[in-house]
């Protein structure tokens, strides 16, 4: 018996990129799935792309601007089927992505998330393959042995347009946090990873276009002080939830994470708040003091160097 999928494409203004990600679906080898698309109060002509393309498996579900998070629990409320996989609309997938997850499910069907390996189109333009660390390099195939350690060494080993969830994983673990306008998708995956086994595969199925409208502005937002996932880390640390060989890498994605969130409120000139998360960095690895003195001198450069250095680096 064949397999059903649910492909859940949050919307909200992203006319120039929509059609694309759609026909990526559509264009799938393996064709047993529905469309759902929640569109997330766009103003653009988002929606009238959408309705363009004539296509019976395609839903159109509209709520009030919520947010992406709110938009893709609707979409998994509204789900028709048990395997369910996530594409932002400024992303695509190759021909093979569906097929391939099929295959992961029933390679591997006790796991709670399958994912494939992606590349990325970075500000510049530049397209690159995600480094995954800390898989077998002589699979093609397997179960993600320890997340942390991958996550911590590399590219994240999950891209929200990588994989693809069982309803029952999402529900046994609260979906996606709403309210959080940062790293939404990595508070799941976190989540995720605590309780379940995540299959791979090595092949290149998606590709997250970091230069699409609107994602360069994400990292100088002000507003989300803390990241909701790492609180997660460090109480499952404490509740001995993660096995002892993963707590160093576990410990290591914190600091990792603190440091980039230094690197946001540095580029939104907020200093104070800068040092304040360099300073809760406590991982002992030479390659982070490196990090860390650079961002200490970064801090006290004159407000144009730093300026100069987010428009030359990030475009904005």
């Amino acid at each position: 018996m064949s397999k059903e999928f649910s492909i859940v494409i949050p919307l909200y203004n992203k006319e120039r990129y929509i059609k694309r990600a759609i026909n990526s679906v559509l264009a799938q080898t393996y064709g047993h799935f529905e469309i759902v698309v929640i569109d997330d109060g766009s103003v653009d002509r988002s929606v009238d792309v959408v309705n363009d393309l004539k296509d019976a498996r395609i839903r159109l579900l509209k709520q009030a601007h919520h947010g992406v998070s709110k938009a893709r629990n609707k979409g998994i409320a509204e789900a028709r089927y048990d395997l369910l996989a996530f594409l932002d609309a400024d992303d695509w997938w190759r021909p093979q992505f569906l097929a391939t997850i099929n295959d992961l499910v029933s390679l591997y069907p006790q796991a709670g998330a399958y994912v494939t390996s992606y590349d990325m189109v970075e500000l510049s333009g530049r397209k690159r393959i995600a480094k995954t660390a800390g898989l077998d390099v002589n699979k093609t195939t397997g179960i993600i042995k320890d997340f942390f350690k991958s996550a911590s060494l590399g590219d994240p080993p999950i891209s929200a347009s990588s994989v693809c969830l069982k309803k029952d994983t999402l529900q046994s673990v609260g979906g996606f946090p709403e309210g959080v306008d940062i790293a939404e998708d990595f508070d799941l995956w976190i989540r995720i990873a605590l309780d379940y086994d995540i299959a791979y595969s090595t092949f290149i199925g998606a590709t997250y276009d970091r230069g699409a409208q609107g994602r360069s502005c994400r990292l100088n937002l002000p507003g989300q002080d803390e990241l909701s996932f790492l609180p997660i880390i460090e109480k499952a640390i404490q509740e001995g939830r993660i096995q002892k060989h993963s707590v160093f890498y576990a410990q290591e994605l914190i600091a990792l994470h603190q440091y980039l969130n230094s690197i946001r409120f540095l580029l939104s000139n907020q200093r104070g708040k800068a040092l304040f998360w360099l300073r809760k960095i406590k991982t002992k690895r030479l390659r982070q003091k490196i990090k860390n003195a650079s961002i200490f001198l970064l801090s006290h450069m004159p407000k144009f160097v730093i300026n100069w250095i987010r428009r030359w680096r990030w475009g904005f």
